[in-house]
Protein backbone atom coordinates (compact mmCIF):
# COMPACT_ATOMS: atom_id res chain seq x y z
CA UNK A 1 0.00 0.00 0.00
CA UNK A 2 1.70 3.32 -0.73
CA UNK A 3 1.05 6.68 0.86
CA UNK A 4 1.37 10.45 -0.07
CA UNK A 5 0.16 13.13 2.20
CA UNK A 6 -1.70 16.33 1.66
CA UNK A 7 -1.51 18.23 4.41
CA UNK A 8 -2.82 16.19 7.27
CA UNK A 9 -4.97 14.38 4.74
CA UNK A 10 -3.58 10.81 3.67
CA UNK A 11 -4.51 9.47 0.00
CA UNK A 12 -4.35 5.99 0.44
CA UNK A 13 -4.33 4.13 -3.11
CA UNK A 14 -4.04 0.21 -2.93
CA UNK A 15 -0.92 -1.78 -4.19
CA UNK A 16 -3.66 -3.95 -5.98
CA UNK A 17 -5.04 -1.64 -8.48
CA UNK A 18 -2.57 0.44 -10.81
CA UNK A 19 -2.63 4.12 -11.52
CA UNK A 20 -4.05 3.34 -14.58
CA UNK A 21 -6.80 2.00 -12.94
CA UNK A 22 -7.19 4.49 -10.19
CA UNK A 23 -7.46 8.26 -9.98
CA UNK A 24 -4.60 9.76 -7.78
CA UNK A 25 -6.16 12.93 -5.08
CA UNK A 26 -4.05 16.00 -5.00
CA UNK A 27 -4.52 19.96 -4.08
CA UNK A 28 -7.66 19.47 -1.34
CA UNK A 29 -9.41 22.84 -1.45
CA UNK A 30 -12.16 23.43 1.44
CA UNK A 31 -14.87 25.68 0.26
CA UNK A 32 -18.18 27.15 2.45
CA UNK A 33 -19.78 24.86 4.51
CA UNK A 34 -22.74 23.34 2.42
CA UNK A 35 -25.72 20.78 2.94
CA UNK A 36 -25.69 19.57 -1.13
CA UNK A 37 -23.60 20.09 -3.98
CA UNK A 38 -24.03 19.23 -7.66
CA UNK A 39 -21.70 20.04 -10.83
CA UNK A 40 -22.94 21.30 -13.83
CA UNK A 41 -22.62 18.82 -16.95
CA UNK A 42 -19.68 20.00 -18.11
CA UNK A 43 -17.52 19.69 -14.71
CA UNK A 44 -16.61 23.43 -14.64
CA UNK A 45 -19.21 24.45 -12.30
CA UNK A 46 -19.87 23.13 -8.49
CA UNK A 47 -23.13 24.35 -7.32
CA UNK A 48 -23.53 23.64 -2.84
CA UNK A 49 -26.34 25.41 -0.91
CA UNK A 50 -26.54 25.32 3.28
CA UNK A 51 -29.66 27.46 3.71
CA UNK A 52 -31.47 29.39 1.75
CA UNK A 53 -28.71 30.72 -0.32
CA UNK A 54 -26.62 28.49 -3.57
CA UNK A 55 -23.17 29.80 -4.17
CA UNK A 56 -21.24 28.93 -7.35
CA UNK A 57 -17.81 27.68 -7.48
CA UNK A 58 -15.31 27.17 -10.73
CA UNK A 59 -14.59 23.72 -9.89
CA UNK A 60 -11.10 23.84 -11.39
CA UNK A 61 -9.92 26.68 -8.65
CA UNK A 62 -12.81 26.43 -5.93
CA UNK A 63 -13.21 30.36 -6.16
CA UNK A 64 -16.48 31.49 -5.70
CA UNK A 65 -18.05 32.70 -9.02
CA UNK A 66 -21.21 33.87 -7.80
CA UNK A 67 -24.76 33.72 -5.83
CA UNK A 68 -27.89 32.81 -6.33
CA UNK A 69 -30.94 34.08 -4.17
CA UNK A 70 -34.51 33.68 -3.59
CA UNK A 71 -35.91 30.58 -1.23
CA UNK A 72 -37.16 31.58 2.26
CA UNK A 73 -35.99 28.19 3.46
CA UNK A 74 -33.09 25.36 3.55
CA UNK A 75 -32.17 23.95 0.54
CA UNK A 76 -31.59 20.51 0.11
CA UNK A 77 -31.56 19.26 -3.27
CA UNK A 78 -29.66 20.67 -6.77
CA UNK A 79 -30.04 19.74 -9.93
CA UNK A 80 -28.60 21.34 -13.21
CA UNK A 81 -30.44 21.15 -16.81
CA UNK A 82 -28.51 18.91 -19.32
CA UNK A 83 -26.80 21.85 -21.03
CA UNK A 84 -26.17 23.59 -17.63
CA UNK A 85 -27.73 26.99 -18.47
CA UNK A 86 -30.48 26.32 -15.40
CA UNK A 87 -30.18 25.53 -11.85
CA UNK A 88 -33.05 23.96 -10.34
CA UNK A 89 -33.40 23.70 -7.05
CA UNK A 90 -35.68 22.81 -4.06
CA UNK A 91 -36.77 23.58 -0.27
CA UNK A 92 -37.98 21.74 2.40
CA UNK A 93 -40.80 22.24 4.92
CA UNK A 94 -40.61 26.03 5.51
CA UNK A 95 -40.42 27.23 2.25
CA UNK A 96 -41.90 24.41 0.37
CA UNK A 97 -41.17 25.78 -3.49
CA UNK A 98 -38.92 24.32 -6.03
CA UNK A 99 -36.77 27.61 -7.90
CA UNK A 100 -35.34 27.70 -11.14
CA UNK A 101 -32.37 29.91 -12.07
CA UNK A 102 -30.31 31.33 -15.48
CA UNK A 103 -26.60 30.04 -14.45
CA UNK A 104 -25.61 32.56 -16.76
CA UNK A 105 -27.46 35.65 -15.35
CA UNK A 106 -27.70 34.20 -11.70
CA UNK A 107 -31.43 35.11 -11.97
CA UNK A 108 -34.53 33.21 -10.98
CA UNK A 109 -36.60 32.69 -13.55
CA UNK A 110 -39.40 30.77 -12.19
CA UNK A 111 -40.82 29.91 -8.45
CA UNK A 112 -43.08 26.32 -8.32
CA UNK A 113 -45.13 25.05 -5.55
CA UNK A 114 -47.05 21.82 -6.24
CA UNK A 115 -50.94 21.71 -5.63
CA UNK A 116 -52.47 21.82 -2.49
CA UNK A 117 -52.16 23.42 0.63
CA UNK A 118 -49.19 22.78 2.78
CA UNK A 119 -50.47 23.84 5.87
CA UNK A 120 -53.27 20.86 5.49
CA UNK A 121 -51.73 18.15 3.21
CA UNK A 122 -48.18 18.92 4.76
CA UNK A 123 -46.49 18.82 1.35
CA UNK A 124 -43.10 19.20 0.62
CA UNK A 125 -41.03 19.69 -2.67
CA UNK A 126 -37.48 18.35 -4.14
CA UNK A 127 -36.31 18.94 -7.35
CA UNK A 128 -35.59 15.89 -9.67
CA UNK A 129 -34.76 17.40 -12.64
CA UNK A 130 -35.62 18.40 -16.04
CA UNK A 131 -37.61 16.64 -18.16
CA UNK A 132 -36.62 15.06 -21.75
CA UNK A 133 -37.47 18.34 -24.06
CA UNK A 134 -35.51 20.59 -21.20
CA UNK A 135 -38.92 22.71 -20.98
CA UNK A 136 -40.20 21.35 -17.95
CA UNK A 137 -39.42 20.39 -14.33
CA UNK A 138 -39.98 17.03 -12.44
CA UNK A 139 -40.53 17.92 -8.52
CA UNK A 140 -41.06 15.23 -6.20
CA UNK A 141 -42.62 15.19 -2.64
CA UNK A 142 -46.03 14.50 -1.21
CA UNK A 143 -46.81 14.57 -4.78
CA UNK A 144 -45.04 14.23 -8.11
CA UNK A 145 -45.38 17.26 -10.57
CA UNK A 146 -44.57 18.23 -13.63
CA UNK A 147 -43.89 22.29 -14.20
CA UNK A 148 -43.45 23.76 -17.60
CA UNK A 149 -41.01 26.10 -17.54
CA UNK A 150 -40.54 28.95 -17.62
CA UNK A 151 -44.27 30.16 -16.28
CA UNK A 152 -44.53 27.35 -14.06
CA UNK A 153 -47.99 26.25 -15.27
CA UNK A 154 -48.80 22.35 -13.61
CA UNK A 155 -48.90 20.24 -16.50
CA UNK A 156 -49.49 16.89 -14.41
CA UNK A 157 -49.30 16.25 -10.67
CA UNK A 158 -49.53 12.56 -9.13
CA UNK A 159 -50.21 11.86 -5.46
CA UNK A 160 -46.97 9.52 -4.25
CA UNK A 161 -48.25 7.36 -0.69
CA UNK A 162 -46.03 7.13 1.22
CA UNK A 163 -43.70 9.27 4.29
CA UNK A 164 -40.48 11.13 3.52
CA UNK A 165 -40.12 9.29 -0.26
CA UNK A 166 -36.76 9.60 -1.87
CA UNK A 167 -36.96 10.47 -6.01
CA UNK A 168 -34.54 9.90 -8.87
CA UNK A 169 -35.00 10.41 -12.24
CA UNK A 170 -34.16 8.10 -14.74
CA UNK A 171 -31.48 8.75 -17.92
CA UNK A 172 -34.72 8.48 -20.00
CA UNK A 173 -36.00 12.29 -18.47
CA UNK A 174 -39.28 10.21 -18.82
CA UNK A 175 -39.34 7.63 -15.82
CA UNK A 176 -39.37 8.95 -12.29
CA UNK A 177 -38.32 6.06 -9.48
CA UNK A 178 -39.37 6.53 -5.52
CA UNK A 179 -38.22 4.88 -2.54
CA UNK A 180 -40.74 4.94 0.48
CA UNK A 181 -37.96 5.35 3.59
CA UNK A 182 -40.52 3.37 5.86
CA UNK A 183 -41.06 0.22 3.42
CA UNK A 184 -38.30 0.40 1.53
CA UNK A 185 -40.38 -0.30 -1.91
CA UNK A 186 -39.26 0.96 -5.06
CA UNK A 187 -41.54 1.81 -7.24
CA UNK A 188 -41.25 3.84 -11.33
CA UNK A 189 -43.77 6.49 -11.93
CA UNK A 190 -44.69 7.21 -15.87
CA UNK A 191 -44.07 11.17 -15.58
CA UNK A 192 -46.37 11.39 -18.53
CA UNK A 193 -49.61 9.11 -17.72
CA UNK A 194 -48.67 9.09 -13.57
CA UNK A 195 -48.96 5.88 -13.57
CA UNK A 196 -47.04 3.50 -11.19
CA UNK A 197 -44.99 0.14 -11.20
CA UNK A 198 -44.11 -1.73 -8.48
CA UNK A 199 -40.55 -2.62 -8.75
CA UNK A 200 -39.28 -6.19 -8.24
CA UNK A 201 -37.66 -6.76 -5.01
CA UNK A 202 -36.48 -9.80 -2.69
CA UNK A 203 -35.00 -9.42 0.69
CA UNK A 204 -31.62 -9.64 -0.82
CA UNK A 205 -32.45 -6.47 -3.06
CA UNK A 206 -34.38 -4.45 -0.50
CA UNK A 207 -32.60 -2.02 1.81
CA UNK A 208 -33.29 -1.46 5.69
CA UNK A 209 -35.11 1.51 6.26
CA UNK A 210 -34.63 3.17 2.37
CA UNK A 211 -32.04 5.23 1.20
CA UNK A 212 -30.83 7.90 -1.21
CA UNK A 213 -30.90 7.42 -4.63
CA UNK A 214 -28.60 8.34 -7.67
CA UNK A 215 -27.82 7.52 -11.17
CA UNK A 216 -24.43 5.34 -12.16
CA UNK A 217 -22.72 5.93 -15.23
CA UNK A 218 -26.20 6.43 -17.05
CA UNK A 219 -27.22 2.69 -16.95
CA UNK A 220 -27.43 2.08 -13.36
CA UNK A 221 -29.53 2.81 -10.21
CA UNK A 222 -28.33 3.07 -6.99
CA UNK A 223 -29.80 2.88 -3.80
CA UNK A 224 -27.33 4.11 -0.80
CA UNK A 225 -28.45 2.58 2.78
CA UNK A 226 -26.71 3.53 5.77
CA UNK A 227 -28.44 0.99 8.18
CA UNK A 228 -27.82 -1.72 5.66
CA UNK A 229 -24.57 -0.47 4.65
CA UNK A 230 -25.01 -1.42 1.49
CA UNK A 231 -24.99 -0.03 -2.55
CA UNK A 232 -28.09 -2.10 -3.91
CA UNK A 233 -27.75 -1.61 -7.57
CA UNK A 234 -30.21 -2.11 -10.54
CA UNK A 235 -30.38 -1.53 -14.13
CA UNK A 236 -31.92 1.64 -14.75
CA UNK A 237 -33.81 0.04 -18.06
CA UNK A 238 -35.19 -3.08 -16.92
CA UNK A 239 -35.37 -2.24 -13.33
CA UNK A 240 -33.62 -5.96 -12.37
CA UNK A 241 -31.76 -6.17 -9.62
CA UNK A 242 -28.35 -7.02 -10.28
CA UNK A 243 -26.28 -6.96 -7.24
CA UNK A 244 -25.23 -5.82 -4.01
CA UNK A 245 -22.04 -4.11 -3.06
CA UNK A 246 -21.02 -3.69 0.51
CA UNK A 247 -18.58 -0.97 1.26
CA UNK A 248 -16.23 -0.90 4.18
CA UNK A 249 -17.64 2.16 5.85
CA UNK A 250 -21.13 3.42 6.42
CA UNK A 251 -22.29 6.19 4.04
CA UNK A 252 -25.58 7.96 3.37
CA UNK A 253 -25.36 8.81 -0.62
CA UNK A 254 -23.15 7.60 -3.14
CA UNK A 255 -21.77 8.94 -6.61
CA UNK A 256 -19.92 8.08 -9.45
CA UNK A 257 -17.28 8.49 -11.52
CA UNK A 258 -18.23 9.32 -14.97
CA UNK A 259 -17.82 5.50 -16.75
CA UNK A 260 -19.98 3.80 -13.82
CA UNK A 261 -17.28 1.42 -12.73
CA UNK A 262 -16.47 2.77 -9.69
CA UNK A 263 -18.56 4.79 -6.61
CA UNK A 264 -17.62 7.54 -4.44
CA UNK A 265 -19.10 8.23 -1.21
CA UNK A 266 -18.15 9.65 2.27
CA UNK A 267 -18.36 7.45 5.41
CA UNK A 268 -20.51 8.10 8.36
CA UNK A 269 -19.17 6.35 11.68
CA UNK A 270 -19.76 8.10 14.71
CA UNK A 271 -17.05 6.38 16.71
CA UNK A 272 -14.44 5.58 14.23
CA UNK A 273 -12.20 7.40 11.92
CA UNK A 274 -14.13 8.45 8.36
CA UNK A 275 -12.47 8.37 4.85
CA UNK A 276 -13.69 9.71 1.16
CA UNK A 277 -13.74 6.76 -0.83
CA UNK A 278 -13.73 5.38 -4.43
CA UNK A 279 -14.67 1.49 -4.43
CA UNK A 280 -14.83 -0.68 -7.96
CA UNK A 281 -18.60 -0.92 -8.48
CA UNK A 282 -18.41 -4.48 -9.17
CA UNK A 283 -16.58 -6.02 -6.28
CA UNK A 284 -16.90 -3.14 -3.35
CA UNK A 285 -12.80 -2.91 -3.40
CA UNK A 286 -11.08 0.14 -2.21
CA UNK A 287 -9.25 2.09 -5.06
CA UNK A 288 -9.30 5.30 -3.07
CA UNK A 289 -9.51 6.09 0.52
CA UNK A 290 -8.65 10.11 1.57
CA UNK A 291 -8.22 10.28 5.07
CA UNK A 292 -8.13 9.52 8.02
CA UNK A 293 -10.74 11.82 9.32
CA UNK A 294 -11.58 12.05 12.92
CA UNK A 295 -15.14 10.67 14.10
CA UNK A 296 -16.51 14.57 14.22
CA UNK A 297 -15.71 14.70 10.29
CA UNK A 298 -18.99 12.76 8.89
CA UNK A 299 -19.66 12.90 5.31
CA UNK A 300 -23.26 13.20 4.24
CA UNK A 301 -22.77 12.90 0.32
CA UNK A 302 -19.42 12.79 -2.42
CA UNK A 303 -19.68 12.74 -5.71
CA UNK A 304 -17.32 13.23 -8.76
CA UNK A 305 -18.01 15.81 -11.43
CA UNK A 306 -19.03 14.24 -15.43
CA UNK A 307 -15.65 15.20 -16.63
CA UNK A 308 -13.83 12.89 -13.94
CA UNK A 309 -11.74 15.64 -13.17
CA UNK A 310 -12.96 16.74 -9.79
CA UNK A 311 -14.29 15.06 -6.40
CA UNK A 312 -16.27 17.31 -4.14
CA UNK A 313 -17.84 16.03 -0.63
CA UNK A 314 -20.14 17.85 1.64
CA UNK A 315 -19.29 17.36 5.42
CA UNK A 316 -21.33 17.50 8.69
CA UNK A 317 -24.73 18.60 6.56
CA UNK A 318 -22.83 21.81 6.66
CA UNK A 319 -21.38 22.04 10.03
CA UNK A 320 -17.65 22.29 8.92
CA UNK A 321 -16.53 23.48 5.08
CA UNK A 322 -17.27 20.77 2.11
CA UNK A 323 -14.02 19.52 0.34
CA UNK A 324 -12.99 19.94 -3.09
CA UNK A 325 -10.05 17.66 -4.75
CA UNK A 326 -8.52 17.56 -7.87
CA UNK A 327 -8.31 14.02 -9.58
CA UNK A 328 -5.95 12.76 -11.93
CA UNK A 329 -4.65 9.48 -13.22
Amino acid sequence: MHQMTLGSIVVLVFASVTLAEAPTVKNATPLLPARVAAFSPDGKVLATALSRDITLFDAATGKKTGQLTGHTGDIYELVFSADGKLLASSSGWSDQTARVFDVATMKQIASLAPPGDPKTQGIYIRALGFGADGKTLITGGRALTIFSLPDGAVVKSTTVPGRENQFVLLPDRRTVVSIDNDSSKLTAWDCTTGASTPVKQTPESKPTMGGNLAIVGGKKLAVASFMSNAVFLFDATTMNFERKVSPPQHLQRVGATPDGRQLVYGSWETTGDNFVAIIDAASGKPRVKIGPFDKDTVFSMALVSPDGKTLAAVVNEGAKPAMLWHLGQ
